[in-house]
């Protein structure tokens, strides 16, 4: 069971540095997985925020494709 600190960017990060330092062997696929997952979210939270105000602009006279 996963706890909320380590669902977390900062507890992952932590926990990370602690078994690298501490514990060599020890297995950081799981803190690895939970930052990989933060920066996805990250980058598609920016990607959605930048398009987020962007306006739709008709110019007279081109003719839209039908959307068929």
């Amino acid at each position: 069971m996963v706890s909320k600190r380590e669902a977390t960017a900062p507890g992952a990060s932590g926990n990370l540095l602690r078994s690298l330092a501490y514990f060599p062997d020890a297995s950081t696929t799981r803190p690895w997985l939970v930052l990989a997952g933060w920066a996805v979210v990250g980058v598609a939270l920016s990607l959605i925020g930048r398009h987020r105000d962007e306006e739709v602009v008709h110019l007279e006279g081109m003719v839209e494709p039908d959307p068929a």
